[in-house]
């Protein structure tokens, strides 16, 4: 799990964007899963998303290390949650 996943949850860089950008905007950077394309070729971005560093989803780790990926933008009010 990539060192920046926190117990709180916080929006996701984009692919790309600088990691002191990401720093400084406090953005999840997970680019280390895009490196080389080993796992993804580039993080997907929430087509509603109008964000310029942000790919308008969330990240967070659980006390068990567990991980939660969200949609909080979702239409039509609805709640989008993946936990692995």
């Amino acid at each position: 799990m990539p060192a920046g996943v926190s117990t709180t949850a916080q929006l996701i860089c984009k692919t790309g964007t600088a990691t002191a950008t990401c720093s400084a905007l406090s953005l999840t950077d997970l680019q280390v899963v895009t490196a080389n394309e080993t796992y993804l070729t580039a993080i997907p971005v929430d087509p509603t998303n109008t964000a310029t560093a942000s790919v308008g989803y969330t990240v967070m780790r659980s006390a068990n290390g567990r991980v939660t990926v969200s949609a909080p933008n979702a239409e039509q009010g609805e709640t989008i949650s993946v936990t692995k």
